[in-house]
């Protein structure tokens, strides 16, 4: 019994993931409790709803159980649910719970909210970790299921278990499709099979795996996705001095840093949302004016870093470096260091873009014989940019478009009203207000009654004239006349064939009713309307 989890905000993310039957052979909806939505995504959504009211970030909390057997019935299914969320502190939350089957083995996704509506506050997710293996721990226990051990383990055989990959590591490689627990077991074996580090190292490229320099650590691996993991952790077994030792024939400096690497491997992914607009608004057939416009539609616009900006750069940082020494400050992020003359997209928070290799994909001499040299004053500098980006109307005055008029018009009647509603509660006494409210309450019920005996009279109206219809129809109702075709026959029993005279007076039935619409339509042409 496996259980995995962890406080996540990404609602879009894990409704497409719990759906997705790519890699699922099959994808189950068990539950949607505790919430008025009807399908998984409106359901994540309405939980960020809820959660839009508190300070909570991550609002949901997501596990996934994990049994080594797979003959679980529904209700050991639910029992394991219910002591898990008993020991999560989330009992009686809104949840939805989804059953995967994947590679011959069935596990359930449960998401809840961790918003507790009473109190408007999250649930805490604290040492979930501990949590979610005290539940594993007692779920098979109670059912009878494999046990599976953990390093919190006390009372386990033998050595302590591998620890399992971090949260950041295995959602990262849901997203690039590379296992961490895969290439653990592959570069473990590929270190048992090298003699030296330089073997080791060529080994690690034929899989498509690169060392590089770490910048707090001797050895890191990138992989073909350009992430970084850390060499020691993925090697079974092995602690960070034995790995020196086994590393020793290889000289650090020669080994390319995580930033060399990656140009190497000639990666374009961009980080963040900023840096990915700006991949998408880049394209070596447009000039410079067209790629500002396009980035000005995404909210970004398109600056060239002058001497003024450098300085007032320098000082940001110097000053938010200086804040982080004073004991217990807050860690803030620096802002990127800007250089003259570069180009930069700028948002309207202050967060600065360069137009590199990075963000376009184009190195630093195609960009300059793609945009050319660019003259002095063409384009904002960072501050105006930014002034630009926080100005509403520049858009709309960019593209010509003034503001409307008749919505100005109406603004203004709409203040004027509420300045005279406010003037008339003001000077009339709070006794005759009520009296007008009552009187004007009085009105909408009588046009209310009205309305509906109307409605009732017409109603009315038609129900005689669909009568009289009928009666004309069938020939005046109970005493046919001659030219009527006889009434239709009891049917025989057990459903017997049509005889003649009812096949006959289906017929007949048929004609009459093609004839009356005939009329009907003659009448409408010579009248100009329908009766």
């Amino acid at each position: 019994m496996i259980i995995n989890g962890s406080s996540n905000s990404k609602a879009s993310w894990w409704a497409k993931h719990l759906l997705s039957a790519e890699k699922n052979e099959r994808v189950t909806v068990k539950e949607i409790s505790g919430l008025c939505a009807e399908n998984i995504h409106d359901a994540l959504y309405e939980m960020k709803a809820v959660a839009s009211g508190t300070q909570c970030k991550n609002f949901m909390y997501q596990a996934n159980i994990n049994p080594v057997e797979n003959d679980l019935t529904p209700e050991q299914w639910l029992r394991a649910i219910a002591i898990l969320e008993k020991h999560l502190g989330l009992e009686g939350q809104p949840r939805v719970v989804v059953e995967h089957l994947k590679e011959g083995r069935v596990h359930q996704h449960i998401i809840w909210s961790r918003i507790d509506i009473d109190r408007m506050v999250a649930i805490s997710d604290s040492l979930d970790a501990e949590k979610c293996h005290a539940a594993s721990k007692e779920i098979a226990q109670e059912l009878g299921l494999q046990r599976t051990y953990s390093p919190y383990d006390k009372d386990r055989d033998g050595d302590r278990p591998e620890r399992a990959p971090r949260k950041y590591e295995t959602m990262r490689g849901m997203e690039t499709g590379i296992d961490p627990v895969a290439m653990k077991r592959e570069v473990s074996q590929l270190y048992r099979d090298s003699k030296t580090g330089q073997e080791f190292i060529d080994a690690l490229k034929e899989k498509d795996l690169q060392i590089a320099r770490g910048d707090r650590r001797d050895y890191c691996l990138v992989d073909k996705a350009g992430d970084v993991h850390s060499l020691a952790r993925r090697l079974e077994g092995v602690n960070v001095a034995q790995l020196r030792e086994f590393m020793k024939d290889v000289d650090p400096q020669s080994v390319p840093t995580i930033k060399q690497v990656r140009a190497v491997l000639d990666i374009e992914r961009p980080r963040g949302k900023g840096a990915t607009a700006v991949h998408d608004c880049y394209s070596r057939l447009d000039s410079i004016e067209e790629f500002s416009g396009k980035l000005a539609d995404k909210g970004l616009h398109l600056a060239q870093v002058t001497a003024a900006d450098v300085r007032a750069n320098s000082e940001a940082r110097a000053a938010i470096q200086e804040l982080q020494k004073e004991p217990g400050a807050k860690k803030t992020r620096l802002p990127a260091e800007l250089h003259a003359g570069e180009l930069v997209a700028v948002s309207k928070y202050g967060h600065t873009y360069a137009i590199n290799k990075f963000t376009t994909g184009a190195s630093k001499k195609e960009l300059a014989e793609h945009f050319g040299k660019i003259e002095h004053g063409i384009l904002p500098s960072v501050d105006q940019a930014l002034i630009r980006a926080r100005d509403p109307k520049w858009k709309q005055q960019q593209a010509g478009h003034a503001i409307d008029s008749s919505a100005a018009r109406f603004n203004s009647r709409q203040k004027a009203k509420g300045q005279e509603h406010q003037q008339r509660a003001a000077t009339t006494p709070y006794k005759d207000r009520r009296k007008q409210h009552q009187e004007k309450v009085k009105g909408i019920d009588r046009a209310a009654a009205g309305i509906v005996a109307g409605g009732a009279k017409v109603l009315g109206h038609v129900a005689e004239s669909v009568a009289t219809g009928i009666e004309q129809l069938l020939g005046g109702g109970p005493s046919h006349s001659q030219d009527a075709p006889a009434p239709l026959p009891e049917a025989e029993k057990n459903g017997a064939v049509l005889s003649a005279e009812q096949e006959a007076f289906n017929k007949a039935v048929l004609e009459r009713i093609q004839q009356n619409a005939k009329e009907r339509d003659k009448s409408r042409d010579r009248d100009g309307r329908g009766r």
